[in-house]
């Protein structure tokens, strides 16, 4: 049922999971807060460029119609030189002659008459004597086509090329040469004229086409910009949607416990979806993970991530499913199972792991509840003198004990679970003849088998339609019945025997139905008998006290000869060993008194920030006496300053029974030491040793009460297995943790974290 639930979560929520990455992204998320910005900048961005474009192309139009004004100027002052020129050169051959056509066409280029300029010969009265092109029509003098022509006809060369009125409307562009006296003819003047519009023709179109262009800009950058508001209003529209699909998404998924994985295998970094952060007890901070972070997480007992990946990849294998465990952030371990489906969105595109991750912690501790149930039941019916079978509904069988497969010949070895129950029997090695029957659904009948023995069988129907079944052994029964057969007393007495015995076997069915209330109160009984030995230990401790401290002191005074000598130094020597056997003996009752505290809650942290400088440096000066007596180097390494909310006393006392055990388990002329690093969240404190070291089969022992683990020491004692007990105790009250490492013959080194801040006891 749980891999159907994974396999559909994960094509339900994969676009959900590559939605939620991208909302993770660094960028999008700068993105999105600079995007009012953008939107109030993109109108003012618009405005700006097309005021600039347009400063521009007016800055062009203008420059360019003053530049054409300028040409045409010049080109007007030339060519009215050029007539002038060619007049004088032509002036013998004029001299007496009127100008003619072919004159005025021969005095200029044809070049140099664009549309729209004309060549005129002007009287001295300014009367117009000839013009070319000759189209002047009904104009007859100067003052037709000019309004003002004075000026001209005064300054002429020195007027240069002028910017007029001309008479018809409109301004033309003129310049007017005074010709010499010439005999042959009247031709006072030269004038060249050029309408202003005719001079602006050329720039008038290009203006218009700059104006277009200009419009048509505009207008496309006008349709972008709301292109534009209407693509951002679709994303904001868009991304509405996506952040509530998210949200419903993640919260489905913490509801089931669930979690989403994506596993970028060519780059070695994870996604995980918030409820994932959430089922270890840990922040989502939206960023991915990498490798050794999540692998350091997993439980190598149980799982390999990299040994799954390269399967899968080698093997070309879709699809996976596995149970693990992760650590969670209370240091506890959290049972997942995931399945994970290998994906690709090209051939050419990096691997990707994607999946769901399901938490089954309660799945596996009802599993082992389940199971542990199971054995104690097991066990209890194996334990019966009765053959025992329970079936299910339809007659097959669920579970039997030892009495029933020898009682049928059955192999202790055969897994017969799930057989016929009634052709399990017919095949049996011990064939068995049935006797009477009392009718269903509960029935008692009699069995003889081959051999001559004969069964009380009673059967029972549970509620669910499954068929109880216990066999008692009457052989007993039956030879008697057979040797008083012949006695009608002796008869009556066999049948009283055996309603006797069939009284005894419902007495029995009864009380395997209170097997399981039974086992709770036994249950109930060892807890209160564990208190009973606590409480027994903790007031035996006090009563060894007192006299202990007799013992003790009345030594010391002898051992000091407070009152005279004692006679012999052989006696010293006794009194020296019954003053140490005292204070060790002491020192256990003292580790039990300690103990059975802490064991029933009697022990209260009192609480106060410390610096841990000063502790390890109490713990150190503590144990050094016992450093020197054994010639063991004792080294201390700070380097924190840190100030940690903890009980001094308590928290010496650890520290204190650490070292000693190194000091203890150290031989003479080894090292012993103190290192004291800061953590992401407290202190660590590591006390090594060059010591005996702990074999890896009993680490797990390390810091239980009453474990003694072997070890060869200099005095040849191992103490009450309660010191590094105490000392672990006392750190998980502070809400610390103890990590022991060791290895054998080279030395042992044990890890004690605390937190900075105050945790639950």
């Amino acid at each position: 049922m749980a891999r159907r639930h994974a396999s559909g979560a994960q094509g339900s929520f994969a676009p959900g999971l590559g939605l939620a990455q991208t909302l993770a992204q660094p960028g999008y998320s700068r993105l999105v807060r600079v995007e009012p910005w953008i939107h109030r900048a993109v109108p003012v961005l618009i405005v700006i460029f097309l005021s600039i474009v347009g400063a521009s192309g007016l800055l062009q139009v203008t420059s360019a119609r003053e530049d054409a004004i300028a040409s045409s100027s010049k080109d007007i002052d030339l060519a009215a030189s050029l007539a002038t020129l060619q007049i004088k050169d032509l002036s013998a051959s004029l001299a007496g002659n009127p100008i003619t056509d072919e004159t005025m066409n021969a005095l200029l280029p044809r070049s140099a008459l664009t549309p729209g300029r004309q060549l005129l010969l002007l009287s001295g009265t300014g009367e117009i004597l000839r013009a070319s092109p000759a189209r002047v029509g009904k104009v007859r003098t100067f003052d037709d086509v000019i309004a003002d022509p004075t000026p001209l006809l005064v300054y002429g060369e020195r007027a240069g090329v002028v910017t007029t009125r001309l008479t018809a409307g409109g301004k033309a562009l003129v310049s007017v040469r005074k010709l010499p006296e010439i005999t042959a003819s009247s031709a006072s003047y030269v004038a060249i004229i050029e309408p202003l519009d005719s001079v602006l023709a050329v720039w008038l179109s290009r203006t218009q086409a700059i104006v277009t262009l200009f419009v048509t800009l505009g207008g496309v950058v006008a349709a972008l910009g709301a292109a534009f508001y209407f693509q951002a209003a679709r994303a904001r529209h868009a991304d509405r949607i996506c952040s509530s699909m998210t949200a419903r998404i993640d919260s489905a998924l913490a509801e089931a416990r669930s979690g989403l994985w994506e596993w970028d295998i060519a780059r070695g970094r994870f996604f995980w979806s918030d409820s994932m952060y959430r089922l270890i007890g840990y922040q989502p901070d939206g960023q991915k993970l990498s490798f050794g972070e999540v692998n350091a997480l997993v439980n190598r007992d149980d799982v390999d991530l990299f040994d799954i990946a390269d399967r899968m990849l080698r093997n070309g294998q879709q699809t996976v499913e596995h149970d693990f465990r992760m650590s969670h952030a209370n240091g506890a371990w959290v049972w997942m199972r995931a399945r994970l489906h290998l994906s690709r969105e090209t051939d050419t595109a990096y691997p990707r792991l994607i999946g769901v991750v399901i938490d089954v912690t309660e799945n596996k501790k009802f599993e082992a509840q389940s199971r542990q149930a199971d054995e104690r039941l097991a066990s209890a019916i194996d334990a019966i003198s009765e053959s025992f079978v329970l079936c299910d509904s339809n007659d097959r069988l669920v579970l039997c004990n030892d009495k029933f497969r020898t009682l049928y010949g059955l192999p202790d070895d055969a897994d017969i679970t799930g057989h016929d129950y009634r052709a399990l029997i017919s095949s049996a090695e011990q064939q068995v003849v049935c006797g009477f029957v009392r009718g269903r659904p509960a029935r008692d009948y009699e069995t003889q088998l081959p051999d001559g023995r004969w069964l009380q069988v009673s059967e029972r129907r549970t509620d669910d339609g499954g068929l109880v079944s216990v066999g008692t052994d009457i052989t007993a029964h039956k030879d008697q019945e057979g040797r008083l057969i012949d006695s009608e007393r002796q008869l009556l007495a066999s049948v009283a025997d055996l309603q006797a015995s069939q009284r005894t076997l419902k007495l029995r069915s009864e009380q395997l139905s209170e097997l399981a209330d039974h086992y709770q109160a036994e249950r109930i009984a060892a807890e209160a008998a564990s208190r009973a030995k606590t409480e027994f230990l903790a007031n035996m401790s006090h009563e060894l006290r007192t006299p202990l401290n007799a013992v003790i002191g009345f030594s010391e005074i002898m051992e000091h000869r407070l009152f005279g000598c004692l006679g012999s130094d052989k006696y010293e020597e006794y009194v020296s060993h019954i003053r140490k056997a005292g204070t060790g003996l002491l020192g256990i009752i003292d580790d039990i008194l300690e103990m059975s505290r802490i064991e029933t809650g009697k022990v209260e942290l009192h609480r106060e920030p410390i610096a841990i400088e000063a502790i390890v440096d109490a713990a150190v000066a503590h144990v050094m006496p016992e450093a020197d007596r054994k010639t063991i180097s004792m080294h201390l390494t700070n380097s924190s300053r840190r100030t940690i909310d903890a009980d001094p006393r308590a928290l010496r006392q650890a520290l204190v029974q650490f070292l000693r055990n190194a000091i203890k388990f150290t031989p003479a002329g080894g090292k012993a030491a103190m290192r004291v690093r800061n953590s992401a969240d407290g202190v660590n404190i590591f006390i090594e040793d060059t010591g005996v070291g702990i074999p890896s089969e009993h680490l797990h022992r390390f810091g239980k009460p009453f474990e003694l683990i072997d070890g060869k020491l200099d005095n040849g004692c191992k103490g009450s297995g309660l010191g590094a007990a105490i000392a672990r105790s006392l750190v998980e009250l502070h809400g610390g943790t103890v990590r022991v490492r060791s290895l054998v013959g080279t030395g042992t080194m044990v890890m004690v974290h605390l937190p900075a801040t105050r945790h639950a006891a």
